[in-house]
């Protein structure tokens, strides 16, 4: 069965170009976002439900990478969203 990640949200500073990977062995969800850097002080959230570990990367040059390390294979669906506060991106 495959489980759902909800509420997992990015807020982001514009608009940014995002890419996900679904991984297996272990089973992992990936998110990069090219041409951006994360700040220093960026803190991930912490792990639950099917969510096991949340960590960051940066693969290339000016692209961030957020893997979310999972117990189940997961395919959440994201989409940017704009508001008031700016944009995020929203995986459900």
């Amino acid at each position: 069965a495959t489980h759902v990640i909800t509420n997992l949200l990015i807020d982001l500073q514009g608009d940014v170009a995002f890419r996900t990977l679904s991984l297996g062995n272990p089973d992992r969800f990936v998110v990069d976002l090219p041409g951006t850097t994360s700040a220093a002080g960026l803190q991930l959230p912490a792990p639950v439900g099917v969510v096991r570990a949340v960590r960051r990367g940066q693969p290339t040059a000016g692209t961030t990478r957020i893997v979310f390390d999972l117990a189940a294979p997961v395919k959440p669906l994201p989409r940017l969203e704009r508001g008031v506060d700016g944009v995020r991106l929203v995986l459900a």
